[in-house]
């Protein structure tokens, strides 16, 4: 037997010591300890401009005679720039002044330009700024930009040109700089993400409330009529392995499902469950999927549900075989024409099911568009019955890898977020 409980306090505590010390020791911390000034930044996109590497004419590095195009991206924090000190003389065309200055743009969130803009709200007025020179400020991959700037005379009209020039729109999200996750996310994608973790949330407190027994701590399902509960042990482990249930409102691996084995155990039990072939999404053999299921009174070395005396829980007991040892007709665990249409690589017979579809989708390649068909998970009413046991885990799973792509994966980099070295560097910025 195999005991997991929730994570103490002690260990909760000391995880989280250790990220903090971690942050401590980052070279970044110097200028990160500040408090940043955030901008909406103009950044050039060097897939769509057609710019003279020459030109040194500032009135024509925007506007309809220049070949410059931009990437609006909101919320970046610029750091060492503090207060501004205007001494400015307005006059019918906007705001004049001869301001300059430096600031520090942390790593890993995109290469900068000369000839870049930024806007800042001062006093209530929206003033934009020239990158006017851009270095980096230690040699190793983990060095930030330290970039020159000046304040662009001629005011709102100058932003309006370079907001005409913009074709691409971005948010820059502050708690995913230095982690693993995009710091810089298409706003279509910022609303997908967005989508995604509502329907996590939903889905998971919906789930849990329908299935997770508080007393055993473990996911069960309650076959009523007969008052008997039925114990998963394949589907408890791939929550567990997966982590189907953690998400990002949590800092830490927060929950750990019991678990339990029966002295029969095989691990090749697993391999062939749903659970292992959709997460290496593998269609070879599916005959050989656990598409039955029988029970058994619980038979652990030490069972909790035996030192309980509760004889209402059963391991439910997954089979390749209809037939059970003694000729007994076994359940369906899988349907059986969700399991050919995976064989076939055809959903024609899954329209009527969200479910069903929604894991096709992705056990087949079709990964890219579950973001499509999100809504029609949202509504769709979560049943109590063994159907939504098996297969709401399977669609947080699913949403998990969906969620991921789009934020995680840092192979795939907007190269009009990149120069031209960068980009020869595989986007590593």
């Amino acid at each position: 037997m195999k005991l997991a409980q929730w994570q103490d306090k002690a260990q909760f505590v000391n995880t989280n010591a250790r990220i903090a010390i971690s942050r401590l020791n980052s070279p970044q911390n110097t200028f990160m300890s500040q408090t940043p000034t955030f901008v909406t930044y103009y950044h050039i996109n060097t897939e769509a401009s057609s710019r003279d590497k020459g030109l040194q004419n500032v009135e024509l590095l925007s506007g309809d005679n220049s070949g410059n195009r931009f990437n609006e991206i909101k919320d970046v924090p610029l750091y060492g720039i503090g207060m501004l000190e205007l001494n400015t003389d307005e006059d019918e065309e906007g705001i004049e002044a001869n301001v300059d200055g430096n600031f520090i743009l942390p790593p890993h969130i995109f290469h900068p330009f000369p000839d870049d803009y930024f806007v800042i709200n001062h006093l209530n007025r929206d003033m934009i700024f020239r990158v006017t020179a851009v270095n980096f400020d230690t040699p190793n991959a983990n060095g930030f930009f330290r970039c020159d700037f000046e304040l662009w005379a001629g005011g709102n009209d100058n932003i309006i040109a370079v907001q005409h020039a913009t074709i691409g729109h971005y948010h820059c999200v502050f708690d995913n700089i230095g982690t693993a996750k995009k710091a810089v996310i298409r706003d279509d994608n910022l609303v997908t993400l967005q989508k995604i973790h509502q329907l996590q949330l939903s889905l998971r407190e919906t789930y849990l409330d329908k299935f997770y027994d508080k007393a055993y701590n473990a996911l069960m399902f309650m076959r009523f009529g007969i008052d008997s509960y039925l114990y998963d042990p394949m589907l408890n482990i791939f929550c567990n392995k997966e982590k189907v249930f953690e998400l990002d409102d949590f800092g830490v691996a927060d929950c750990y499902l019991f678990y339990e084995e029966r002295r029969s155990f095989n691990p090749i039990e697993y391999d062939n469950s749903i659970y292992d072939r959709l997460t290496h999404q593998d269609l070879d053999d599916l005959e050989q999927i656990g598409a039955y299921y029988g029970t058994e009174m619980p038979l652990a070395d030490v069972s909790i549900f035996d030192y309980n005396k509760d004889r209402r829980v059963k391991y439910l007991l997954c089979t390749s075989r209809q037939e059970g040892p003694f000729g007994e007709v076994q359940q369906e665990y899988i349907p059986q024409n969700f399991l050919t249409a995976l064989s076939l690589r055809n959903s024609a017979d899954l329209i009527s099911d969200p479910y069903e579809l929604f894991v096709f989708r992705y056990m087949t390649g079709y990964a890219a568009d579950l973001q499509n068909h999100i809504e029609d998970i949202m509504n769709r009413r979560m049943k109590y019955d063994l159907h939504t046991y098996i297969f709401i885990p399977m669609i947080m799973y699913c949403l998990k890898q969906c969620y991921n792509s789009i934020i995680c994966d840092t192979s795939v980099v907007d190269e009009s977020l990149l120069d031209d070295y960068t980009i020869k560097k595989g986007g590593k910025i």
